[in-house]
């Protein structure tokens, strides 16, 4: 019969317990569910005017420069809230949830409304765009 020391039998007990503890924890970790989608709400479009533009503003970003679309730093989640706005409730584009989010509806809704609007339909919000959005009508060079 082989004898073992109180501290190495104290040692292998407190190591088994610490085992069954983590299998135990194991079974009460769950995933973390997937965050829901925000659709954010658009302030009712209306006509804003400053010493340098006027046009229609949907309260989200006040642009009229920057290009939004092409992967840059350009599509900040404001700036896509407000195309989105402005193509849902003053153009009548549906470019899917109002999210801030630049995915393939949002996309596909800028080319139709630059087809419309007789832009480069290249899907890409430039100050070309933004014009035609804020002031409406077709745009002339």
């Amino acid at each position: 019969m082989t004898r073992i020391s109180s501290a190495t039998a104290t040692a292998t007990a407190v190591r088994g317990a610490g085992v069954l503890a983590l299998a135990c924890a194991a079974l009460f970790v769950t995933a973390a569910p997937a965050p829901a989608a925000t659709n954010y709400t658009c302030t009712k479009p209306a006509y804003r005017k400053t010493s340098v533009n006027y046009g229609i503003y949907a309260g989200q970003s006040w642009e009229w420069k920057a290009l939004v679309g092409t992967g840059q730093s350009g599509s900040s989640k404001a700036r896509v809230k407000e195309i989105q706005c402005l193509l849902k409730y003053t153009h009548k584009v549906d470019p899917g949830a109002t999210d801030g989010l630049w995915g393939p509806r949002t996309r596909a809704a800028v080319v139709k409304y630059q087809s419309s609007a007789r832009l480069p339909a290249d899907g890409i919000v430039g100050p070309q765009t933004w014009r035609s959005l804020r002031v409406g009508g077709y745009y002339v060079p």
